[in-house]
């Protein structure tokens, strides 16, 4: 019993997968309308080394902007907190473009800037800053204002108040977005690449869905969940390095 409820969720898993496959068997369900478990598992293996190459692309892609997200987003919050006239000038128009989906912006970068790395990277670095920059300014205003003076009787200027009191006090909510940012990170990718690449997984899962190849789809959807769940974890991992306190 200790085994099942340790295991409960995958061992669901395992259950559903095989509901899934006897089910799709027993009634006969057309492979472009679902195809099953091991139909998905056996185009995975067959094009896996194509699909490396277009993971290898897009991953590269997410990586670099989510990384300059980052240090964009942080950079931008700390400027925004400390200059009050510019949080009032640029933060209503960073809720705005929040709303805009990626989708829509992909098309005009595409015709800007071409279809080359640049407005890939650009558009991920977009999107993926905003949650970052709302929720370390966010953070930033929580901060212990009994904190704030003793420092201050200390003579510590701006850098080392943000260095040893704003940014570890906003750690927590950093990453927490920087996870959000993330996931954002290999869906704004494949969005860019739709709108035009020679490799990368949104063109792979442009030509299987015009083809009408669903299990190519489906094996391209794992491939994603897997990418994410791998760089969650990597953020986690850097997480417990850089937070060693509750």
């Amino acid at each position: 019993m200790n085994f099942v409820n340790k295991y409960i969720s995958q061992l669901s898993f395992v259950v559903l997968i095989i509901i899934w496959q006897l089910g799709v068997t027993a009634f006969a369900v057309p492979e472009y309308i679902l195809p099953s478990p091991t139909s998905i598992v056996y185009t995975l293996i067959t094009n896996i080394k194509l699909i490396a190459i277009h993971t290898s692309y897009t991953l590269f892609e997410a990586v670099l902007g989510i990384l300059i997200a980052i240090v964009l987003g942080v950079l931008s919050a700390i400027v925004l907190y400390r200059y009050q006239t510019l949080n009032r000038i640029f933060m209503p128009y960073i809720n705005i473009l929040q709303t805009i989906p990626a989708i829509v912006i992909a098309p005009l970068f595409a015709m800007w800037f071409g279809f080359g790395l640049f407005p890939k990277v650009l558009l991920i670095v977009i999107f993926c800053s905003f949650p970052i920059v709302v929720s370390t300014v966010s953070s930033f205003s929580q901060v212990d204002s009994e904190s704030i003076l003793y420092l201050k009787s200390l003579n510590c200027n701006d850098f080392h108040l943000f260095k040893h009191l704003y940014l570890p006090a906003a750690s927590k909510s950093i990453f927490a977005s920087i996870k959000i940012s993330t996931t954002y990170s290999l869906v704004n990718a494949i969005f860019a690449e739709y709108m035009g690449a020679k490799y990368g997984l949104g063109v792979y899962l442009n030509k299987a869905s015009s083809s009408f190849s669903t299990p190519d789809v489906f094996a391209i959807i794992i491939v994603i969940i897997v990418v994410t769940l791998s760089l969650l974890k990597i953020v986690d991992k850097i997480e417990t390095k850089v937070i060693r306190w509750d």
